[in-house]
């Protein structure tokens, strides 16, 4: 009888090393879930933004060419004054 209990004990003994290994493995992989989430929020927030940069520098080069195009207007119009046209 004692024998069996031995190996009972035993066998409880590895099942709650096994059971431990397999709860941290478990802790380590929703930390990484986490992470994973974190990234993937950090990632939208970055595309994001990078959508609004680019959408001000489309501005910003539709505004350059109308200046620019007033400007070369502008010289005309000098030139055409000073006689130079």
């Amino acid at each position: 009888m004692d024998d069996v209990r031995e190996k009972v004990n035993g066998a409880l003994g590895r099942f709650e090393q096994v059971l431990a290994e397999t709860e941290g493995v478990f802790a380590a992989l929703m930390r990484e879930a986490s992470k994973s989430a974190q990234l993937s929020a950090e990632k939208e927030r970055l595309e994001g933004q990078l959508r609004q940069l680019r959408a001000q520098a489309e501005e910003l080069a539709r505004v350059n060419r109308e200046a620019l195009a007033h400007v070369d207007t502008a010289m005309n119009r000098i030139r055409q004054v000073l006689g130079e046209g």
